[in-house]
C-alpha cells in the first residue's frame, strides 16, 4: 500500500527537483550568456573602432603602413587583448608576440572577413585547443581587402569560472533538496500520524470497543475531523447502549402479556365461574391487542429503516379523525380522572394525507399524554388552520420532558422513563411519518410542567 508519507515525499521532491532544475539552468544559461556577450561586446566594440579607422583615415595608406601602425596603436597598447594582422593568404604577419610568425589562420572568420564580412568565432585553437572568441574585419584598399585585422580572446578564464558557478550552484540545488527532503519527511510525519490515530481508532469501534477514542493531535482540519470522529463514537456507544436497553424493554414488553396470556388461558382451561372466565378473557383480549401493537410498531420501524414506508394519499377530514379519536379515549381519560378535550379553532379544510397514518400518529401522541399525565390532570388537543397549513396540538400537565432530551426522545430506542411500559418508537415513528406528508413535528416541554406537541401539515 502506497502511504501518504511516501506520496508527499515523492511529490515534494519531484516538484521541487524540477523547480531546482529548471531554475538552475535558466540561472547557468543567463550567466553563460552574460559572460560571453560581454567578452563578444568588448571585442566587436574594438573591432568596428579600428574598422572605421583604417578603412577610413588610411584607406590609401600602403598596406606596410597600416601593419607598422597597427604595431605601435593597437598591439604594444593592448595587454588584453591578442591582436593579429593577417595577408590574404591567411597567414600571420604580425601579431601581440612579433613579426612574421608564419602561423597560418584558417578558421570562420578569417575567411569570412576575406569575403569582406564580419564575424564572430567561438571554439578552440592551436595544438593544444585552447578555448577563444575572436572577431575579423577586413583591411581594404581602394575597396579591395588586402588584409585582416583580427582581435581574439581566451575563454579559459570563463570555462573555468563558469564550471566553478555550476559547482556552486549544484551544491545549492543538492541543499534544497536535502531541506525539501527532510521537510517533506516532518511534514508527512504530521499529516500521517494523526491520520493513523485516526484508523486505529476506527479499527476498534469496528471490532466493537466503543470507548474508542482518537487523541486530537493537531488544531487544523485532522484535528477536526479526530474531534468529529470521537463525538460519533460517542453517540455509536450511546445508540448500542440505548439498543440495549430496547432489547431488555422489548423483551420485558413481549414477556409481559404473553405471562398474562399463558396464565389466564391455563386458569380458563380449568373452568371457573361465568364472572372469572370474562375477566380472563378480556385480560387475553387487552394483551392480545397490546402484543398486536407492539410488533406493528416494530414492523413500522423496520419498513422506516429500510425506506419501505409508504402512505396512501386521500382526503381526509382532520377534525372529524380528532373527534373520533378524542372520544376513543374519553373513558380512559375519565377514569384517571383526565380532562381530555379538543377544540376546534376555525373551519379546517381537507387536506391531502393518509388518514390511518395520521390516526397512528395521533392516538400515539395522546397515549403517550394519557401514561404521563397524572390523575387531575388534563390534557387539550387544539386543532387551527393558518393560510395554507393545519396545525395540530396536543398538550398536558404530565411529567415532562427534561430540556436537554426533548430531541433524543423523537430517536428510536429513547425512553424519557425506562419504567414505563412501552417499546419507544412511538414519537420516532411519528416523526417519520409526519415527514413523509411534508409536514413538521416539534416538542417543547418542562420537566414537572407538561409537554405540548406541535405538529404542521
Amino acid at each position: 500500500m502506497n502511504s501518504i508519507k511516501k506520496k508527499i515525499l515523492l511529490n515534494s521532491c519531484i516538484i521541487i527537483f524540477m523547480t531546482v532544475f529548471v531554475l538552475e539552468a535558466f540561472f547557468i544559461f543567463y550567466v553563460r550568456n552574460y559572460y560571453y556577450n560581454s567578452v563578444e561586446y568588448y571585442l566587436l566594440n574594438k573591432a568596428n573602432l579600428s574598422s572605421d579607422f583604417y578603412n577610413k583615415y588610411m584607406a590609401y595608406a600602403p598596406f606596410e603602413n597600416k601593419i607598422r601602425h597597427i604595431y605601435k596603436n593597437l598591439i604594444l597598447k593592448d595587454e588584453k587583448t591578442k591582436i593579429q594582422v593577417i595577408d590574404n593568404n591567411k597567414r600571420v604577419l604580425v601579431d601581440s608576440y612579433g613579426f612574421y610568425t608564419k602561423e597560418k589562420i584558417d578558421t570562420l572568420d578569417v575567411k569570412e572577413a576575406l569575403k569582406g564580412n564580419l564575424y564572430v568565432f567561438k571554439g578552440t585553437q592551436g595544438e593544444q585547443g585552447e578555448s577563444i572568441m575572436a572577431i575579423s574585419i577586413p583591411l581594404k584598399f581602394n575597396e579591395k581587402t588586402e588584409g585582416i585585422l583580427r582581435y581574439s580572446v581566451s575563454t579559459e578564464k570563463i570555462k573555468k569560472s563558469l564550471i566553478s558557478i555550476e559547482i556552486i550552484v549544484f551544491i545549492a540545488g543538492l541543499a534544497v533538496l536535502t531541506f525539501v527532503l527532510i521537510f517533506s519527511l516532518v511534514l508527512g510525519k504530521s499529516i500521517v500520524d494523526p491520520i493513523t490515530e485516526l484508523k486505529n481508532a476506527a479499527t476498534e469501534l469496528a471490532s466493537g470497543n466503543y470507548k474508542a477514542r482518537p487523541k486530537k493531535l493537531s488544531n487544523d482540519e485532522i484535528g477536526e475531523l479526530a474531534k468529529t470522529f470521537s463525538y460519533m463514537a460517542e453517540e455509536i456507544e450511546k445508540s448500542e447502549q440505548i439498543k440495549n436497553e430496547f432489547i431488555s424493554s422489548i423483551s420485558h414488553e413481549l414477556r409481559t402479556p404473553l405471562t398474562s396470556i399463558k396464565g389466564w388461558s391455563e386458569t380458563l382451561s380449568y373452568g371457573g365461574d361465568e364472572e372469572e372466565v370474562k375477566i380472563g378473557l378480556k385480560i387475553i383480549q387487552d394483551e392480545t391487542d397490546r402484543l398486536i401493537k407492539l410488533v406493528e410498531e416494530l414492523l413500522d420501524f423496520s419498513k422506516i429503516q429500510g425506506g419501505n414506508i409508504h402512505i396512501n394519499i386521500e382526503n381526509v377530514n382532520i377534525k372529524s379523525l380528532l373527534e373520533n379519536i378524542v372520544n376513543q379515549f374519553k373513558l380512559r381519560a375519565n377514569e384517571k380522572n383526565i380532562n381530555l378535550s379538543l377544540k376546534i379553532i376555525n373551519d379546517i379544510k381537507e387536506i391531502k394525507g393518509d388518514s390511518d397514518r395520521l390516526k397512528q400518529v395521533f392516538i400515539n401522541l395522546i397515549e403517550n399524554s394519557l401514561k404521563f399525565t397524572k390523575t387531575n390532570g388534563y390534557i387539550h388537543v387544539k386543532v387551527f388552520q393558518s393560510e395554507n397549513h393545519v396545525f395540530i396540538e396536543v398538550e398536558d400537565n404530565g411529567e415532562g420532558i427534561e430540556k436537554q432530551n426533548i430531541k433524543k426522545v423523537m430517536k428510536k430506542f429513547y425512553q424519557e422513563d425506562p419504567n414505563k411500559s412501552g417499546s419507544g418508537l412511538g414519537l420516532s415513528i411519528s416523526y417519520e411519518i409526519i415527514k413523509l406528508h411534508g409536514g413538521d413535528m416539534n416538542i417543547e416541554s418542562e420537566k414537572g410542567k407538561g409537554t405540548k406537541v406541535k405538529i404542521k401539515l
